[in-house]
């Protein structure tokens, strides 16, 4: 891990030390002096979507969850990503993901009522909440 990686980790630690028990060491990363590749799997608060939410703590640090690609914190700050992280979990941020012809064709991140300025045209949009609580299908 990098430094931004290791701060990114105590700041998410500090806040929910329990995490701790959820790092998983995922493999090496190729042609690296620090070769050790973290994921952090926070078990899902959701009531139907089992998966957990993994954030990958090198690289671009991807999150992934539900329908797999979430974000990446690449150009964020580890305050930022941080912060990010606290408003999906409180529910201000949902995972949106947009379907055509049964493929997932666009996706990710929106906060509030946002997903309703995505163009029509989609066979399916679905909104998912971390606790359920904001989950909604659009035809």
């Amino acid at each position: 891990m990098d430094s931004y990686d290791e701060q990114l980790l105590k700041l998410l630690l500090d806040e929910h030390p329990r995490w701790v028990n959820h790092l998983v060491t995922v493999g090496a990363r190729p042609g690296s002096t620090n070769s050790t590749k973290i994921e952090l799997q926070i078990p899902s608060e959701h009531p139907t979507i089992l998966d957990p939410l993994r954030l990958q703590l090198w690289g671009n640090n991807d999150l992934n969850w539900y329908t797999n690609y979430f974000y990446d914190f690449a150009g964020d700050s580890s305050c930022e990503a941080a912060e990010f992280l606290r408003r999906f979990m409180n529910e201000e941020i949902q995972c949106v993901t947009c379907w055509q012809n049964g493929k997932v064709t666009a996706g990710g991140p929106l906060d509030g009522v946002r997903w309703t300025l995505i163009p029509e045209g989609y066979e399916r949009i679905e909104i998912r909440s971390w606790r359920g609580t904001y989950d909604r299908d659009l035809p």
